[in-house]
């Protein structure tokens, strides 16, 4: 079961202007094992409703774990009105278009960089099976990691799968080729 926690502290935004298209936050939550920092998206209610990205976040999320992969655990976080309150605009503003329900969330994971595109075969290699990588993203129509953009965190000895929002699209599963059951070529790093 995913564990659902209400913010005590919003920290702020993570990550720099680079981070993407949904600019996650940085907020603080109790949990059964004391205070912590977790990294949550704001989707709007289309994303939600429409895309399923908190759908797609949690069901990979739990299915990376199953081919052995490392992935940064999972939470559904409330934001109480009462903590955005004096937030600066842009922050209010992406809060405000945000759908109202529970937000996807992991925790912070410290001492890590998000993988550079230079380096990440070279260094991914040392972390990672990419032939399962690639296997796992074909299983989920994974549209959104590529060598632009691997959506990977690495630290010195360890890598984490993030960011599964753009999965499990019917667009990519229109574009199966059943003749020869091989998939785009978008879908590999």
């Amino acid at each position: 079961m995913i564990p659902v926690y209400d913010a005590i502290q919003i920290v702020g935004t993570p990550i720099s202007e680079r981070s993407g298209h949904n600019k996650p936050w940085k907020i603080m939550a109790m949990t059964p094992n004391g205070l912590k920092t977790f990294v949550v998206k704001l989707y709007d209610n289309f994303q939600v409703d429409n895309c399923h990205c908190v759908t797609n976040e949690i069901i990979c999320n739990v299915l990376a774990k199953e081919f052995d992969f490392k992935v940064p655990d999972c939470a559904l976080i409330n934001i109480p009105q009462y903590l955005v309150a004096n937030l600066p605009v842009e922050m209010l503003h992406q809060f405000e278009n945000a759908d109202n329900r529970p937000k996807f969330a992991t925790v912070e994971i410290q001492g890590i960089m998000t993988a550079i595109p230079e380096i990440i075969k070279k260094e991914c290699v040392k972390r990672i099976s990419l032939d399962t990588l690639y296997a796992f993203d074909n299983l989920i129509l994974n549209a959104d990691r590529s060598n632009a953009k691997p959506n990977l965190l690495l630290d010195a000895d360890d890598s984490y799968l993030i960011d599964h929002e753009f999965t499990f699209n019917q667009e990519s599963i229109l574009n199966f080729n059943f003749e020869n059951c091989q998939l785009e070529q978008k879908h590999s790093i």
